[in-house]
């Protein structure tokens, strides 16, 4: 199977104290997006970044507290 482009041009910004989730048709890339930010997979290109953070080991440690709900 050959490469896919997931994620292209994402931006967002969530206020503090929010809750947010993404919702969109299976394959759009709402869990390869949440898992550039929980530094599960590494994005191809840019950056993926949680409150100023570059996302990878050692994200939740400088973040604080911050909850995330894994699909599966």
């Amino acid at each position: 199977m050959g490469r896919q482009l997931a994620v292209d041009g994402v931006c967002l910004g969530v206020p503090a104290g929010e809750c947010f989730g993404l919702l969109g048709v299976n394959g759009a890339g709402k869990t390869t997006t949440f898992q550039m930010l929980t530094g599960d997979i590494r994005p191809t290109s840019g950056d993926a970044c949680l409150n100023g953070y570059r996302s990878g080991r050692g994200l939740w440690s400088k973040l604080g507290r911050a909850t995330v709900v894994r699909p599966g």
